[in-house]
């Protein structure tokens, strides 16, 4: 008991919080494809494929969930194994986080243009999933977790969680820095920029920490699936993000939907010769850079 405890106890805990974010991911698609009228074809099917993809990620799980503890109480000998189903749940983590990636360098080269820094975004893209892909597919060629601590293994684990974070910061930092250089004067304007650069800052931070947080349990608790259950819940938090960023727009598009008010007093130094302290105009109508910067962001 105590090596089932050892190898799948902090797995068993994650995968519990893992299914937390993913009943958070249904409700979300649910709110989504209600609200969902304006969006084009692809973006439908792109949040349709994520949640039927997470469904069957989280089954999976739960598949690997029994062989490490049910079947082990029968059969210690199962610890030791790799099962089927890992190199299953890696190969649905790798196209989910394709997905949500593309998804992201798609809205930063929408709103920057920049086209060095999309080339240097997908480069990254393509390096961190080519090695995630070479971990799927020795996991289900390896027999046991044994050769999951030789050297080779070891570096390909860290180059894709290097790559990762690396991604994660370089995307969130970019849509930050583009939106903080197009804030405009009108306050309603800015609190929808404001809105989104917290937006973006906290989903980079918090994807970027469980990076971390996988190589760090990788690294300093060995014999132990625990990295494999900070990769479910990474998995979850990217797909809850997407959704995160098509409802938003909602609430978004509702705030600046209400007329825009300018006060020229915030910005006169002193009155003028004219008569006039100050003028109010009221804009009723959605400016297109303003639905430019709620539809890609």
């Amino acid at each position: 008991m105590s090596s089932i405890d050892s190898l799948a106890g902090g797995f068993i805990e994650s995968y519990s919080i893992g299914c937390i974010f993913y009943g958070i991911a249904i409700s979300q698609g649910y709110v989504y494809f209600r609200t969902c009228e304006r969006d084009p074809l692809w973006m439908k099917w792109m949040a349709g494929t994520v949640l039927v993809l997470e469904t069957f990620h989280t089954a999976f799980y739960l598949r690997q969930m029994y062989f490490y503890t049910a079947r082990a109480v029968a059969n210690p000998l199962n610890l030791g194994t790799v099962d089927w189903s890992v190199s299953v749940c890696l190969v649905l983590e790798i196209v989910i986080e394709m997905i949500v990636d593309v998804f992201y360098i798609h809205r930063m080269w929408s709103f920057t243009k920049n086209v060095v820094l999309a080339a240097f975004m997908v480069l990254i893209l393509l390096a961190r999933h080519a090695t995630f892909l070479y971990i799927a597919a020795q996991t289900a060629i390896s027999e046991s977790w044994v050769d999951f601590e030789r050297p080779v293994m070891k570096a390909n684990v860290l180059s894709t969680l290097c790559l990762v974070i690396v991604l994660d910061i370089t995307v969130a930092s970019t849509m930050v820095y583009y939106l903080n250089r197009g804030r405009s004067a009108m306050r309603r304007t800015r609190g929808v920029v404001t809105w989104l650069v917290m937006y973006y800052v906290n989903t980079g931070v918090i994807m970027a920490a469980l990076a971390v947080a996988i190589l760090i349990a990788y690294l300093a608790v060995p014999g132990s699936l625990l990295y494999a259950g900070f990769i479910n819940i990474y998995a979850k938090v990217m797909a809850n993000s997407i959704f995160g960023a098509l409802n938003s727009r909602q609430v978004l598009r509702a705030k600046m939907a209400a007329p825009v008010i300018i006060d020229t007093n915030a910005y006169a130094h002193e009155p003028t010769s004219y008569g006039m302290d100050s003028i109010r105009v009221e804009v009723s109508r959605e400016t297109r850079k303003t639905i430019e910067l709620l539809d890609k962001s």
